[in-house]
C-alpha cells in the first residue's frame, strides 16, 4: 500500500503573442481591475479628504479680566436708570470712573479627573447694594485663553458674554454653560494658529469699549469660543454665597464647563493619501478577484487561444487551446 507523503501543485503558464485576442483580453482585465475601482471610489464622494474631525479637550484659562455692567434704579433717583460698572483692568476703570462701584471678584478652576486640564471655571462677582438699590439687568464679559495642543494647534484670546434682564429686581444671577469652539473655517494642521488681540489699551472714548462693540467685533472672527447649553437662574432673594462678607449685595455666579470639543481641520497630505488608498484598495481587492476568476475561466476552458507551459515536466509541451 502506498501513502502520500508530499504533494505540490503543478503550475501552468498560458502564453500568447502581443497581437492576439488573448493578450488584448488580459490587458483589458488589468485596466478594468485598476480603473473601475478608482471610478467607483471617486464617484462615491469624499475620495480626497478635504476636512476631518478630531475630539480634544481644550485648555481654557481665565485671564482675570472681567467687565461687568449692572443696571437698575437707586433710592436717590428711582425714576431714572442707573448704571454700575466694575472692571478688573485699571486702564478700563479710568474710562468708567463715573459709573464705578467696587466689587469682590473671585475665580478658581476645578480639575475633576486630575489630568492637569481644568474641567470648569467658577467666577463670582459680588456688588454691594445701597439701601433701595434694585438691579434689573446684568451684562458681563470675561476674558479667557483657549488652546489646543493636539493635531490641530490653536491659541486664541476669547471672551464669554453673559446677559440677562428681568422685570423683577433681582439679588443674584447664576449662570452655567459649556465652552464650545465655533469655526467659520477648518483649522490647518500645517501651522500653529494664533489669534491674540494683545493687551488692551485705554480707549479714546467710552463707545470704543462698550460691550456691544466688543461683542460685535469678536463675533466677526473665524474662530471663537461660544457658550452652549446655557442655563440661567435669576434670584430675587438674598445671595446664598458661603464666602460672602456683604449682607446686602448682588451676586453674579458664573460656571464655565470645559468638555471635549469637536474640531474640524484640514488634513495633511499623508492622511489624505492614506484615506484615499483605503477606499481604493477595499474596492480594488474585490475586482481583482472577480477579474482573476474571469481570466481563469476564459483560459482554462479554451475560450481564447493560448500556449500552455506545464512546469515540473522534463520537457515542456505546447498546446494551443481553442474553444
Amino acid at each position: 500500500m502506498a501513502f502520500t507523503v508530499f504533494e505540490e501543485p503543478i503550475r501552468r503558464k498560458y502564453n500568447a503573442s502581443c497581437c492576439s485576442f488573448s493578450f488584448c483580453f488580459h490587458m483589458l482585465c488589468i485596466v478594468g481591475a485598476v480603473l473601475i475601482p478608482f471610478y467607483i471610489a471617486y464617484g462615491s464622494g469624499n475620495f480626497w479628504l478635504k476636512k476631518s474631525v478630531l475630539f480634544e479637550q481644550p485648555q481654557v484659562k481665565f485671564t482675570y479680566e472681567i467687565l461687568t455692567v449692572f443696571q437698575g434704579v437707586s433710592s436717590n433717583d428711582p425714576d431714572s436708570i442707573q448704571t454700575w460698572v466694575w472692571d478688573t483692568v485699571p486702564e478700563i476703570q479710568q474710562v468708567y470712573e463715573p459709573f464705578l462701584r467696587p466689587c469682590i471678584v473671585r475665580a478658581w478652576p476645578t480639575d475633576s479627573n486630575l489630568d492637569g486640564i481644568s474641567d470648569e471655571w467658577t467666577i463670582t462677582v459680588q456688588m454691594p447694594l445701597d439701601h433701595g438699590d434694585k438691579v434689573y439687568q446684568v451684562q458681563s464679559v470675561a476674558r479667557f485663553t483657549y488652546e489646543l495642543v493636539g493635531r490641530a494647534a490653536l491659541f486664541m484670546d476669547t471672551i464669554a458674554y453673559i446677559e440677562h434682564s428681568s422685570p423683577i429686581p433681582g439679588r443674584g444671577l447664576n449662570v452655567e454653560a459649556d465652552a464650545q469652539l465655533r469655526q467659520k473655517e477648518a483649522l490647518s494642521v500645517r501651522k500653529e494658529n494664533i489669534l491674540s488681540q494683545g493687551r488692551r489699551s485705554t480707549p479714546a472714548s467710552l463707545q470704543e469699549n462698550l460691550i456691544s462693540t466688543l461683542v460685535s467685533s469678536y463675533s466677526k472672527r473665524n474662530f471663537t469660543m461660544e457658550l452652549s447649553n446655557t442655563y440661567k437662574v435669576w434670584s430675587t432673594i438674598g445671595n446664598m454665597d458661603q464666602f460672602s462678607t456683604i449682607p446686602d449685595s448682588f451676586l453674579l455666579n458664573f460656571t464655565l464647563r470645559i468638555p471635549t470639543d469637536q474640531i474640524v481641520y484640514i488634513p495633511d497630505v499623508p492622511q489624505v493619501l492614506k484615506v484615499a488608498w483605503i477606499q481604493y484598495f477595499s474596492i480594488a481587492a474585490i475586482f481583482f478577484i472577480l477579474f482573476y476568476i474571469l481570466e481563469k475561466f476564459v483560459y482554462t476552458n479554451q475560450v481564447l487561444e493560448t500556449m500552455v507551459f506545464a512546469e515540473g515536466q522534463k520537457s515542456n509541451t505546447r498546446k494551443g487551446h481553442t474553444f
